[in-house]
């Protein structure tokens, strides 16, 4: 049974027949029902479920970032969606069941505005020190992710690009472990409709 949440002309989900129906974006969507899969749990299903998991929960952890660092997706697609399909040929590294993320080859951004040059990072008990080269204006974005558990930080739009070195501070408790720590770094300008492509370090 299909539902309209807001009316006849709102929002539909369900199925009728064959049909599933949704939205998305508010447009509604119509495809057909796949037909019953002999072998739900063959090596390859196994592995691309396992993919999908990967790179959800690392798009999940970097939302923020993504939102931003994707400002433009195509028609009918979210900022979630491209970065999805930016990321999957590059995004793992090994064979099922042994599938791990492969974070040099993910991005958190896409675009064309010039990265920073001999970018430069140290750490220390309270946060990061960075230095760069650049010309350009407008904002150093930084999204961290710390390995082990998982959990993220981002910072998009307290870094002046034009100052060419920081001190980013992080939240009280955020502690980085050597070795197990990855950072995207990103340029955009003020108003956010121009950024880079991110670049990737880990330590």
């Amino acid at each position: 049974m299909a539902k309209f949440k807001d009316g006849l002309f709102g929002p539909v989900s369900g199925k009728i027949d064959n049909l599933i129906l949704s939205s998305r974006n508010g447009k509604p969507y119509v495809r057909s029902r796949p037909a019953q899969v002999s072998n739900p749990r063959s090596p390859k299903q196994l592995a691309n479920r396992k993919k999908l998991s990967l790179l959800s929960g690392f798009l999940k952890q970097a939302k923020t970032m993504v939102a931003a660092g994707f400002p433009a997706p195509p028609e009918g697609k979210s900022s979630r969606d491209a970065a999805y399909s930016a990321n999957y040929p590059t995004a793992f590294k090994g064979e099922y069941p042994n599938i791990t993320l492969n974070y040099a080859g993910l991005i958190v951004s896409k675009g064309n505005k010039p990265l920073p040059q001999n970018i430069a990072i140290s750490v220390h008990d309270t946060g990061l020190t960075l230095s760069w080269e650049t010309t350009e204006t407008g904002f150093l974005r930084i999204f961290i992710l710390r390995e082990q558990d998982q959990a993220g930080f981002t910072s998009l739009r307290n870094i002046e690009l034009a100052a060419c070195q920081a001190d980013l501070a992080l939240p009280a408790g955020f502690i980085l472990e050597p070795q197990k720590v990855h950072l995207w770094i990103s340029a955009a300008s003020y108003s956010g409709t121009s950024v880079s492509v991110s670049h990737y370090q880990h330590f």
